[in-house]
């Protein structure tokens, strides 16, 4: 019985805990959005409590959950005011960020972002290309063999890409860099495939990892640098095309 009502209850915490993030979730839109701007208050707790069907308790759970991000100042009898995203907004709200309300892709934030993580890839090939280890490169080609016998499958395939970046990543030797790829894929991680070095459903991605690992072998961060480079630019119109066009379909570019 016990047993049981344990089960019960954590099935009732992670519930729980889904629906204040999705509050929390809503709520951010709006401050991002200007619904609340900087420098305002949010609605009461009761309000809010009233609006979206549940108790005080989970609207002050995703309150916290907001002002870990520090997009909120909460005080005792004064209400939640909220600050300036812009300024005090990290990588976190990437996510929301990539997305308008309506669901499509703000395209500015995604070649600011693809551009990012370009620049950021081409430092940690470099680095690579004069660092990594005989294990680490041999590390590496077993991972692109494993690669290249699942030709069908995407999920896998999509797994051992980004094996290969953390790998090629961590064979940097920088610490710093480690961290940062470390919490752009945790953060990130709706929009993984974005991010990835690089796309993995490029036909062409196989020959580059083995073309990278030569350059790692022969010690030329110029050439890795440059594959690389290359890679991305391409990936970069890809993603924007790929996204305009759904814009089109969808009726949603704008005007």
């Amino acid at each position: 019985m016990k047993a049981k009502e344990k089960a019960e209850k954590g099935k009732k915490n992670s519930s729980t805990n889904t629906l204040s993030r999705e509050i929390g979730t809503r709520l951010l839109r709006r401050i991002i959005d200007g619904v609340y701007p900087a420098g305002t208050l949010l609605p009461t707790e009761r309000e809010m409590a009233e609006e979206f069907g549940v108790n005080r308790s989970m609207v002050r759970e995703a309150l916290r959950r907001i002002e870990a991000f520090g997009m909120l100042t909460i005080r005792q009898g004064a209400g939640a005011r909220v600050e300036e995203f812009k300024t005090v907004g990290g990588i976190e709200l990437a996510d929301l960020l990539m997305y308008r309300r309506d669901g499509s892709i703000d395209e500015k934030f995604l070649e600011d972002a693809l551009k990012l993580h370009e620049y950021m890839h081409r430092w940690i090939v470099r680095e690579a290309a004069l660092r990594a280890t005989d294990t680490e490169i041999n590390e590496l080609k077993g991972l692109l063999r494993e690669r290249a016998l699942t030709p069908k499958d995407g999920e896998e395939r999509r797994r051992l890409t980004f094996e290969f970046s953390m790998r090629t990543v961590q064979a940097s030797h920088n610490r710093y860099l480690t961290l940062l790829f470390n919490t752009l894929a945790r953060t990130t991680r709706p929009s993984r495939t974005l991010f990835e070095l690089p796309v993995h459903s490029d036909l062409g991605i196989q020959t580059f990892f083995e073309r990278l690992v030569e350059a790692f072998e022969n010690r030329d961060p110029e050439m890795a640098e440059l594959l690389t480079a290359r890679v991305f630019e391409a990936n970069r119109e890809a993603f924007l095309r790929a996204v305009g066009n759904s814009s089109l379909e969808d009726g949603t570019e704008e005007s």
